[in-house]
């Protein structure tokens, strides 16, 4: 089968440069010309893009990101994917400690919800005492008092009778 361009030569023996020069007006071929001669021309920059896939990574954290070669800019590219998303913001769990603030701002007493699955009610005042407590402690403690408070009610019961006595006595 032959192909447009062939049959064109065959029975017109003109060069591919003049039957599209003979479609032009001067002005655009001048402009054509220009973007030729300019690489940051608007008019140099390809409309469509065709990526060909070459690799793609897992990261430890589970991040998966593809690399993609672009002929027409000769050019890598690496893109994130993955769980449907292509945004790589972290995932976010909310600890207990934003369940704190969250009661202590909007002042409503709400539920919150353990490692192990268990379930208690907080009120605002616990809620604000708490935090009161855990905002005036180190680094190190405040790793201590969200890693107690996030495993179960009896933990968070141990920090709660501590904030109620630490809140009374100043």
């Amino acid at each position: 089968m032959k192909k447009f361009k062939d049959h064109l030569t065959e029975n017109n023996p003109q060069t591919e440069d003049d039957l599209v020069l003979e479609f032009l007006t001067s002005e655009e071929v001048d402009q054509l010309e220009e973007a030729a001669i300019d690489p940051n021309s608007a008019q140099s920059l390809p409309a469509v893009l065709v990526m060909q896939r070459k690799s793609f990574r897992v990261f430890p954290n589970g991040q998966k990101v593809a690399m993609y070669y672009i002929p027409r800019l000769d050019k890598y590219v690496t893109i994130p994917y993955g769980e449907g998303s292509w945004s790589m913001m972290p995932k976010y769990e909310e600890t207990i400690i934003d369940k704190l603030k969250y009661i202590s701002e909007n002042k409503q007493s709400n539920m919150i919800e353990f490692e192990n699955g268990d379930v208690m009610k907080v009120d605002t005042r616990t809620a604000r005492n708490i935090l009161e407590v855990y905002d005036s402690l180190n680094l190190d403690n405040k790793k201590r008092v969200k890693e107690l408070i996030e495993q179960d009610k009896i933990g968070f019961k141990k920090m709660a009778d501590f904030a109620w006595k630490h809140i009374k006595n100043n």
